[in-house]
C-alpha cells in the first residue's frame, strides 16, 4: 500500500497548495467536461439531423400549396374558366420561382438546378392553357403533378425524414412524403378521365385508379392509427381530417365503381366528389405536416433543453467545485498564516500563542499538536525566565552585599583603645562616600561609646563645600553622640580650601599629622587602655 501511493505523495510534496489544488481541481473538471462533451457530441448531432428534417417537412407544405394550386387551376379549366386559370397559372409560377430562388432550400436541399425541370414543365402547363389545349393541359398537368411527387419523395430522402427513428414521426413522414403525394397525383388522375368523358370513359383506367385509391387510403389510415396509437396526445385535427379523408374517398371510390358497373359517368358528379376527396386528402396532408412539424420542433425543444440542463447543472457543480476549493484553499492558508504567527510570536516569547481550532479534519489535528508544543515550550520559557530571574536577584544581592562590604573597607573605623577610634579617610570625597563617612563614623561612636573621634585627612586632597559640610555634619553628629573629634594631617592646600569656604569649623581641633594627635591625646588614650 506504501509503495502503491509513493509515486502520488512524492508528487504532491513537490507542489506548493496553489499547484496542489489546481492539479486537483483539473482531475475534477476534466472528468465533468468530458461527460458534457459527450451528451453534446450525442445531442447536438441528433438537433441537426432533426433540424434538418424540419426543414424538408417545412419544404413539402410549400410544395403542397403548389399541388393545390394546380388542382384549382385544374378545376378552373374544366369549368372552361381558362382567363382565371390563366391567372393561376401566372400564381403558381411566382411561387415556384420563389422555391427555386430560396437561398435556404439550396443550401440545404441543392433546389436550384434540381427544380429547373419543373420551370420548364410549368411554362408548358402556362402555355397549353394560354391555348386552350385541353390534351397538352392534361398532360403537362400530370407530368408536373409526378415531377412534384418525385421532389417530394427525394426531400424525403434527403431530409432525413426517411431516416426518423421514432414511430409517431415515420408515419406522419410516410403520410406527408408517400401517402398524400400519391392520392394528389391519382386523384388528377380520376379528374382528368372523368373530365368530359360522358360516354364511354376508360373503364380500366378507372377500376385501376379507384384500386389504387382504395389501397393507399387503407395504407394511409393505418400508419395514422399506428401514429395515434404511438402518441395519444398527437394533434386531434388529424384524427377529423382523416376521417374526412376516408369518408371523401370511399365516397369517391363508390362512385366509380357503380360507373363501372353501368359503363357510363355522370360527370358532374364525379368531378365534385373527386374534388372533394382532393381537398379533404390536402387538409389530412396539411394536419399531417403541422403534426410532424410540432413532434420535431419538440424534440429539437426536448434536446436543447437535456444540453442547456446538462451545462446548467455541469456549470453550477463545477462553481460549487470551485468555491469548495477555494474555500477549502482559504482555510488551509489561514491555518498556516495563524500558525506562522503563533510561531512568531513563540519565538518572542509572546502571549497569545495558542491558535483557535475551526476544523475538525487531520489539519485541526496539527494545530492541536502544535498548540500542545507551543504550550510546552512557553511553559517552559516562563520556568526558564523565573529561574534567570531569581538568579539575577540573587546575584544583585550578592553585588549589594560586596559592595556593603567593600564600602566598609573603604571607610574603615580602627579603635585605637576602648573609647578612641580612628577614622581615616583616603581619596576623593564625593556626596555620595560623604555620607558613607558620616553614617560609618555614627555608627562606630555608638557602637565602640567612643569619646574620641579622630578623623585622619593624609589621604584627602581636595575638599570643596560638599565635603567640608560632611566632615562638619559628622562633627556634630559625633559629638551629638558625646565624642570629641579632632582633624589630623590636612594638608595645607586643603587648609586653604577649608580657610576660604563659608563652613564654620572653628571649634575643631586640627593637628598637622596623624601623629600629632596621637601625642596630644596619650594621656586619654592610655586612660581608656586602663
Amino acid at each position: 500500500m506504501v509503495r502503491l501511493f509513493a509515486p502520488g505523495i512524492r508528487l504532491l510534496n513537490g507542489l506548493r497548495y496553489p499547484q496542489k489544488f489546481l492539479l486537483v481541481s483539473m482531475l475534477l473538471v476534466l472528468p465533468l467536461l468530458l461527460a458534457i462533451g459527450l451528451l453534446l457530441s450525442e445531442t447536438l448531432p441528433r438537433i441537426a439531423f432533426t433540424q434538418r428534417e424540419l426543414a424538408g417537412s417545412q419544404y413539402i407544405e410549400r410544395l403542397r400549396l403548389l399541388i393545390n394550386m394546380i388542382e384549382e387551376s385544374s378545376q378552373l379549366v374544366s369549368g372552361a374558366q381558362f382567363d382565371q386559370a390563366s391567372a393561376g397559372q401566372a400564381e403558381i409560377r411566382a411561387s415556384l420561382m420563389a422555391v427555386i430562388n430560396d437561398a435556404q432550400l439550396e443550401n440545404l436541399f441543392a433546389t436550384h438546378q434540381l427544380l429547373r425541370p419543373l420551370e420548364q414543365q410549368q411554362q408548358l402547363l402556362q402555355e397549353a392553357v394560354q391555348h386552350r389545349d385541353r390534351k397538352a393541359i392534361d398532360d403537362s398537368t400530370t407530368a408536373l403533378l409526378a415531377a412534384l411527387r418525385d421532389e417530394i419523395r427525394r426531400i424525403g430522402d434527403s431530409s432525413n425524414l426517411i431516416l426518423d427513428p421514432e414511430l409517431t414521426t415515420y408515419y406522419l413522414m410516410n403520410t406527408a412524403v408517400v401517402q398524400a403525394p400519391a392520392q394528389a397525383l391519382l386523384l388528377q388522375k380520376v379528374h382528368m378521365a372523368v373530365d368530359g368523358s360522358s360516354a364511354n370513359p376508360d373503364q380500366y383506367q378507372l377500376s385501376v385508379l379507384t384500386g389504387q385509391i382504395e389501397e393507399n387510403v387503407d395504407t394511409t389510415r393505418q400508419g395514422i392509427h399506428v401514429a395515434l396509437k404511438s402518441d395519444p396526445q398527437l394533434d386531434a385535427s388529424i384524427t377529423a381530417a382523416l376521417a374526412d379523408s376516408l369518408t371523401s374517398a370511399t365516397a369517391l371510390t363508390e362512385a366509380l365503381r357503380a360507373t363501372g358497373q353501368t359503363g357510363r359517368v355522370e360527370s358532374e358528379r364525379a368531378l365534385l366528389l373527386n374534388s372533394d376527396a382532393f381537398q379533404a386528402n390536402m387538409r389530412l396532408w396539411n394536419s399531417v405536416l403541422n403534426a410532424l412539424d410540432s413532434r420535431l420542433q419538440q424534440r429539437i425543444n426536448l434536446l436543447s433543453q437535456k444540453n442547456i440542463l446538462a451545462a446548467g447543472a455541469a456549470m453550477a457543480l463545477l462553481i460549487c467545485v470551485i468555491y469548495l476549493l477555494t474555500a477549502f484553499y482559504r482555510a488551509i492558508m489561514q491555518m498556516v498564516a495563524a500558525l506562522d504567527q503563533a510561531s512568531q510570536r513563540l519565538l518572542v516569547r509572546a502571549q497569545g500563542i495558542e491558535v483557535q481550532i475551526t476544523t475538525r479534519d487531520e489539519l485541526g489535528q496539527i494545530v492541536t499538536a502544535f498548540n500542545r508544543v507551543a504550550g510546552a515550550l512557553l511553559a517552559e520559557s516562563h520556568e526558564r525566565q523565573a529561574s534567570d530571574a531569581l538568579r539575577t536577584q540573587l546575584q544583585e544581592q550578592i553585588i549589594q552585599t560586596q559592595a556593603a562590604n567593600l564600602a566598609e573597607l573603604a571607610v574603615p573605623v580602627i579603635p585605637l583603645s576602648k573609647h578612641v577610634l580612628l577614622l581615616p579617610l583616603i581619596g576623593k570625597i564625593d556626596p555620595g562616600r560623604a555620607q558613607q563617612i558620616l553614617e560609618t563614623a555614627l555608627h562606630g561612636v555608638a557602637d565602640h561609646q567612643a569619646e574620641l573621634l579622630i578623623l585622619d585627612m593624609s589621604g584627602v586632597w581636595f575638599v570643596d563645600q560638599h565635603v567640608a559640610e560632611a566632615i562638619l555634619n559628622t562633627i556634630q553628629g559625633a559629638q551629638l553622640l558625646g565624642a570629641r573629634v579632632v582633624l589630623a594631617g590636612v594638608r595645607a592646600e586643603v587648609a586653604s580650601t577649608i580657610a576660604h569656604l563659608t563652613v564654620n569649623l572653628r571649634a575643631v581641633t586640627f593637628y598637622a599629622t596623624l601623629q600629632s594627635a596621637l601625642d596630644a591625646h596619650t594621656l586619654t588614650l592610655a586612660q581608656n587602655a586602663v
